[in-house]
């Protein structure tokens, strides 16, 4: 009999019976629109303002996502997914002399502000190897500088077509240039140091850089098959909020973006921020305008007026609020949870913002009743805040309660949450243990909630259920193909529950509405 051994790691098996559901973040927020530079139609993660710069360069009077993303982290934001888009455009060239040719690249990034250089030398290589030549190319954080924000260093590529490491080959693969034209017929020239105390020289791209036309909104919108526009954020792990700021300075997003996006938002579980147009100057045109634009919906959130911030390049310049309202969400998560309503003093804004119009409470009021929240001033010396959290959904909602973006926005989560945490499920469907553990595990995460304060009710039967037996003990709709079952949550009254089915299947999961209730028998 063979000897066992131990590696003296202890590996265990967790039964499936304590898996636990884990709460996933509720504020990540994710901007469309167009930057100085930066990667195209590829989401990056930015944890601060400085991120942004660094990748995307700093505020732009072409940009209003710039200005967006920058309110939006002063307002409290913590995580966010920046896209940039582009209508056209191209990168600057650079040319490396190579005898009396050049070996032309061109910046992958389009645009006239990013810092791309690159250097020859032979350091290294073999004196017999005549064709063979060391590449570096930098982007730096701009024109002139020396601090380098990324870096590809080619060591021994080659211009002979023949050879194992040519040069064409390697830049195909490069995310900071491309090759343009034809590779020279001899290796490039080693590149002079710009002074005598610098041991390594480099040539800057051309000014032949190109930023583009003004966004339409057919470049935001983009194409899901090619993952372009707002449908790169597919690439992502998940967003919860969207920002989608003006195409320019002076012109709005239209309609069809808006229908787009919020179909986008209701498919991944997030919620969109809707700018108030330009032409909103008035709460008289802004109640007028919201009954005009025949747009309503539990999954998007608007308010108004437009912001201006006191001092810098945007000073008194009429701002749209998307920024600052995902980042009063973000704040309000973070400190009391995503089910306490983001208004009155808990959506304060900071005192350099301040809206663009004066509003009164009455006039909260009115823009409440047709789903618009309203930016109060605020008393002197007071900072702004939000008057209300409502959502744009009209009258006839199918669910009231998503009326109010508290409710809405945690109903998204636990259902987000629970989806995500119950796949396991369907890889145990012959095992006839699997509905109580599942039943079990999800009661865990809501009596975690209801303890929290998210969910109402007294006791625990008033706040939550979950049904995944039938009365007789025997899991109704338990295959070899997948497992169903419904839970329902109180968010505003006890025992008046938000009841979903969830259907966990191989091929994927589905959610809809179900009018279950906790003493029903279930499949009847």
């Amino acid at each position: 009999m063979p000897e066992q051994y131990s590696s003296g790691i202890d590996v265990q098996e967790i039964p499936q019976h304590e898996q636990y559901i884990a709460s996933a973040p509720t504020s990540v927020t994710a901007f469309v629109g167009r930057t100085q530079r930066g990667p195209v139609n590829e989401p990056v993660r930015l944890e601060n303002f400085a991120d942004y710069q660094r990748v995307f360069g700093g505020l732009w009077g072409m940009s209003p996502l710039s200005f967006a993303v920058e309110q939006y982290f002063s307002q409290g934001g913590q995580v966010a997914f920046v896209v940039r888009v582009i209508n056209g455009g191209r990168g600057a060239s650079l040319s490396l002399p190579a005898g009396d040719e050049f070996l032309r690249l061109r910046a992958r990034a389009p645009g006239t502000h990013d810092a791309i250089r690159a250097s020859v030398d032979f350091d290294g290589i073999e004196s017999s190897d005549t064709g063979a030549f060391n590449l570096v190319v930098q982007r730096l954080t701009q024109p002139g500088s020396e601090r380098v924000l990324e870096q590809e260093s080619y060591r021994g590529v080659s211009v002979s077509e023949d050879h194992e490491r040519f040069v064409a080959s390697f830049l195909s693969d490069s995310r900071l240039v491309s090759l343009e034209g034809d590779v020279p017929s001899v290796r490039p020239d080693r590149t002079p140091a710009a002074t005598p105390e610098k041991h390594i020289g480099y040539l800057s791209t051309n000014r032949d850089g190109d930023d583009g036309e003004p966004l339409t909104d057919y470049d935001i919108i983009g194409s899901a098959t090619k993952y372009t526009g707002m449908f790169a954020l597919s690439r992502t792990d998940g967003f919860n909020l969207l920002c989608i700021p003006p195409l320019d300075r002076d012109r709005d997003v239209n309609l069809m973006t808006w229908l787009a996006a919020v179909r986008y938002c209701k498919s991944h579980s997030a919620m969109l921020i809707v700018d108030p147009p330009a032409e909103w100057t008035t709460v008289d045109l802004a109640v007028a305008g919201m009954r005009k634009m025949n747009f309503a919906s539990e999954d998007a959130v608007i308010a108004f007026p437009r912001l201006h911030t006191l001092g810098g390049i945007s000073r008194n310049r009429p701002q749209a609020p998307c920024g600052v309202v995902a980042g009063l969400l973000a704040r309000n998560d973070a400190r009391h949870g995503v089910w306490v309503t983001p208004s009155g003093d808990k959506a304060n804004i900071n005192s350099r913002t301040r809206p663009c119009i004066m509003l009164d409470e009455q006039d909260a009021i009115r823009l409440a009743s047709v789903g618009v929240n309203g930016i109060l001033s605020g008393r002197p010396g007071a900072p702004a805040r939000m008057a209300s959290a409502r959502t744009m959904a009209a009258g006839d909602s199918s669910a009231p309660s998503w009326k109010y973006l508290a409710t809405r926005r945690l109903s998204l989560k636990i259902l987000q949450d629970v989806e995500r945490g119950t796949r396991w499920s369907v890889f145990g469907v012959t095992d006839t243990s699997v509905p109580q553990m599942l039943k079990s595990q999800v009661e865990q995460y809501l009596d975690g909630l209801w303890k929290q304060g998210a969910l109402v009710g007294d006791e625990p039967s008033e706040a939550y259920f979950v049904r995944c037996e039938s009365d007789s003990g025997i899991f109704s709709d338990f295959n070899v193909e997948g497992i169903r079952f419904v839970l329902g949550f109180s968010l505003r009254r006890p025992g008046e529950f938000l009841s979903f089915e969830i259907n966990q299947h191989r091929n994927g999961a589905r959610i809809s509405r179900s009018n279950l209730q906790p003493y029903a028998e279930y499949g009847q």
